[in-house]
């Protein structure tokens, strides 16, 4: 074996369509011809190679958050759940509330009725 080379190559159908991504050696034969060897998988029939770079490897997102008036730190995902839950604890009373006022306008026949809506974001509770 001389000459050995290794290639990432991407699998596909007959109709193109991705199968699978594998590594294929290449060496020289005896006689000088190049010979490709596909390492771990058998191609089917109509299956054919392509050229592929290797598929890249994503990083994990940072998570970050800031308090008022401090600087952004880095959360852990824990940390980052239980934010998204309070802030979800805290802002949906209000929104629910907004829908209730909203679909009372939506509701009223009269300008009277309008004008008699009362919003009061105050009787909110929310959690703290």
């Amino acid at each position: 074996m001389q000459n050995v080379t290794l290639f990432d190559r991407c699998v596909v159908d007959a109709g193109g369509l991705y199968r699978a991504f594998v590594t294929v050696q290449t060496e020289q034969s005896a006689d000088g011809e190049p010979k490709e060897t596909v390492l771990g998988y058998k191609l089917a029939e109509g299956e054919s190679l392509l050229d592929a770079p290797p598929p890249i490897k994503r990083q994990p997102a940072v998570l970050e958050w800031h308090a008022q008036k401090q600087q952004c730190h880095t959360f852990t995902i824990e940390e980052y759940t239980a934010l998204s839950l309070a802030i979800a604890a805290y802002v949906y009373p209000y929104r629910r509330y907004q829908e209730q006022v909203k679909a009372a306008i939506y509701t009223a026949e009269s300008e009277a009725e309008i004008h008699a809506i009362k919003i009061d974001y105050g009787s909110v509770s929310a959690a703290a």
